[in-house]
């Protein structure tokens, strides 16, 4: 079982990915409604409960004041032993020293982080010495025709703003920092 912090479209691509292989997948988010591309979805708050059940637990929020540091020393106490986590939201969300108390105590069994607290991550960081840790260079947004994919959200927002100063598609919610 996945438990994917964010129901957006990441963690929504995500949870279809892992269902394919017939993990079951559990969507975290502020609101209480359903979210059709996941098995399960359940608030925030409520979380907590899952975390000793579930295999991988899985970022993909954005980095505002409610989600800094959200994965900390106290998050990896009530994780599964055998539970990986990994980070393909905002580095800003995982407290670093708590991260690797968890993974050098063997409190879960390992991480992946495609981003980090600070990028690059420093040479002398402490995370390079673990053996239960995959660090990539913050590439797993890359797809292909990535440039066109983005123009898709451009263009029409461009015109919009011209035309009306407004944007379409992609609107930033400056009150929820995303």
């Amino acid at each position: 079982m996945a438990l994917i912090y964010g129901t957006g479209h990441i963690g929504s691509a995500i949870s279809q990915m892992l269902q394919r292989f017939g993990v079951k997948t559990v969507g975290v988010h502020r609101h209480s409604n359903r979210v059709d591309t996941f098995d399960e979805t359940i608030k925030t708050e409520n979380a907590h409960m899952k975390l000793s059940q579930v295999d991988f637990v899985i970022n993909t929020l954005p980095l505002t004041k409610e989600t800094t540091h959200m994965f900390n020393a106290d998050f990896f106490e009530q994780m599964n032993t055998d539970g990986i986590f990994i980070n393909v939201g905002r580095g800003g969300s995982v407290d670093t020293d708590g991260l690797y108390q968890a993974l050098e105590q063997h409190q879960i069994k390992g991480a992946a982080l495609d981003v980090v607290e600070e990028e690059p991550l420093p040479t002398d960081s402490k995370l390079w010495e673990l053996s239960n840790l995959i660090i990539t260079p913050h590439v797993s947004g890359t797809v292909p025709h990535l440039r066109r994919e983005m123009f898709k959200i451009f263009y029409p927002n461009l015109k919009s703003f011209v035309d009306n100063q407004t944007l379409t598609i992609n609107q930033v919610d400056l009150e929820n920092g995303y």
